[in-house]
């Protein structure tokens, strides 16, 4: 379904012709570009109308002026098991006068209006640091070379190489602290704020505002990968619950919940499938002895809110660290529209709990 809409030409100016890029001052003044760069980006494009990459676990979109072809901008969906999965991040590029003695130039625009630094290569003004860019330093082989290296080529590595697992390592430098219990303790908190930022700009403001061209596809997106996307979002909800972090995991729940609404908004008619309430990695027995805990407890608070199905009142009890007062308070505040949010806690029943066995004692 998202094959079609991968590729395309959309007119990237304004009403008043003036180009909506960040590059639009050196667009504007390279008003001619010689034959043999657009030699070089006929053949180019003609490779990245069909070749482009689309996979589950992430995908590269594309969008080349209707006028210009050294005129582009990208999305590239952030690939999964990293702090930036399933979001979109938009990309401009342009290929100045030089192209392709020179490289391109690209700019991240997904930043959050220059307040985000998704990563030790990408910084809060877009730049993009990258070896293939001139913008990094690196091996002969790592460089631009006007024979080998393509726009595909910088797209993938962008993609391969800075959208990683472990961000915080790709600073200079730090590398050397990776697998000690320090560096990791690092790169966990690092990940924190960037799931955050991923949350709000690549995921919530690309549901609510979508990069101009490229509407379609991003809907698309979203609504073949919301049921995926919650179960990320709940996975790292689990890995931050002990966060150290004053508020983050607060502010991490509240993004999940406006996100859980929009995804659920692009089909209202199919609810959205959820994780169990309890996910846990303890001990089956000892975790389903907490369950059981839980549900006990939620139909005490049941007499606050006698409206609500007892499930709503279990996801209350998890949401706040099986505080009752904290829970009741926020079923008071926003349980009304959690529960429109997903209707499926009605259909919720009470688990059944195996006893525990008794250990034999030794003769």
């Amino acid at each position: 379904m998202l094959e079609p809409h991968q590729f395309g030409e959309f007119d990237l100016t304004d009403d008043n012709g003036e180009y909506r890029h960040h590059f639009k001052s050196r667009i504007k003044s390279d008003s001619n570009p010689d034959a043999k760069k657009i030699k070089r980006l006929v053949k180019e494009i003609s490779t990245l109308s069909t070749g482009l990459p689309l996979f589950p676990e992430s995908s590269i979109l594309m969008r080349v002026d209707s006028e210009r072809l050294d005129v582009m901008q990208a999305i590239i969906i952030g690939p999964k098991d990293t702090p930036y999965s399933n979001g979109c991040f938009q990309f401009d590029i342009y290929c100045p006068p030089e192209y392709p003695s020179s490289p391109p130039v690209i700019n991240l625009q997904t930043t959050g209006n220059g307040t985000v630094r998704f990563n030790p290569n990408l910084y809060n003004c877009g730049k993009v640091c990258l070896s293939l860019l001139g913008t990094w330093r690196g091996g002969p082989n790592e460089k631009w070379h006007e024979d080998t290296s393509t726009l595909l080529q910088v797209l993938v590595s962008i993609q391969s190489l800075i959208f990683v697992e472990k961000p915080y390592f790709n600073e200079p430098g730090f590398e050397s602290s990776m697998n000690t219990p320090k560096g990791d303790q690092q790169s966990k908190a690092y990940n924190e704020g960037i799931k955050i930022a991923t949350l709000k700009w690549a995921l919530l403001d690309q549901l609510k505002s979508p990069s101009p061209g490229f509407e379609e596809a991003i809907k698309i997106h979203f609504r073949l990968k919301r049921d995926e996307i919650m179960e990320q979002c709940y996975e790292w909800l689990k890995e931050d619950k002990s966060s150290k972090t004053a508020g983050h995991y607060e502010k991490m729940q509240k993004f999940v919940d406006e996100l859980a609404k929009e995804l659920q908004a692009l089909d209202p008619s199919k609810p959205l499938k959820l994780p169990p309430l309890n996910d846990s990695t303890e001990d089956p027995i000892e975790d389903k002895e907490k369950i059981l805990k839980r549900w006990e407890n939620a139909m005490g608070i049941l007499d606050f809110v006698p409206s609500f199905p007892l499930a709503l009142c279990v996801k209350g009890l998890e949401l706040n660290q099986d505080k009752i007062e904290d829970a009741v308070n926020w079923l008071l505040e926003k349980g009304e529209g959690y529960l429109f949010d997903h209707p499926e806690l009605f259909n919720v029943k009470r688990p059944e709990v195996t006893e525990k066995p008794q250990t034999q004692a030794k003769k």
